[in-house]
């Protein structure tokens, strides 16, 4: 695996955040290749009945004033392809055709640990189901309930991948994940 620091340097510097905004057909009110800036309607939150976010093109950043949130380009990909940091990284690279041969290797560290004595990692079945679950679940509950299930997910899912022991944690998510009532 490459540097992450330095993909990440990359990614910030080759890709165009106006030009994968447009790839997701977001809905600008001014045609972002002509403007510094210009206000688009959130893809995040739903329905988004006046523009509500702003495109920055000299940071490269999008900010809505509803979901009061910034994203660069890699926080865009993660959120709207559902991917950890170092698949929207893989998926930008792969996407925008950049060539990473100047960026040395590093040791990969593969995540993994147990839960009832059967081995995970973040492509088992029990996270896979989880993650399933929880995007199952955006557009019926209230925002700020789906933002917080995903954000303790992403946390399991961090803290797996720094070696840590989850096999608590996924079970209380999960616990919790079944008792959500929808309606």
């Amino acid at each position: 695996m490459k540097n992450l620091e330095k993909l990440r340097e990359l990614i910030l510097k080759e890709v165009d955040m106006t030009q994968v905004l447009l790839d997701y057909n977001v809905d600008f009110v001014f045609n972002p290749t002509l403007v510094d800036e210009s206000q688009l309607r959130c893809p995040f939150h739903g329905d988004d009945k006046k523009p509500s976010a702003r495109f920055y093109k000299n940071t490269q950043s999008m900010f809505c004033w509803v979901c009061y949130k910034t994203w660069d380009v890699i926080q865009f990909i993660m959120e709207m392809e559902q991917l950890y940091y170092v698949r929207a990284i893989m998926f930008l690279i792969d996407k925008y055709k950049l060539d990473t041969s100047s960026i040395s290797d590093e040791p990969v560290l593969e995540p993994v640990t147990s839960i009832n004595g059967k081995t995970i990692s973040d492509k088992s079945v029990e996270t896979k189901l989880l993650r399933k679950k929880i995007r199952d679940f955006r557009g019926k509950l209230e925002f700020d309930r789906y933002k917080a299930l995903s954000c303790a997910f992403y946390m399991v899912m961090f803290k797996m991948f720094k070696g840590g022991d989850v096999t608590e944690d996924l079970k209380k998510l999960g616990d919790k994940i079944n008792t959500i009532q929808i309606g």
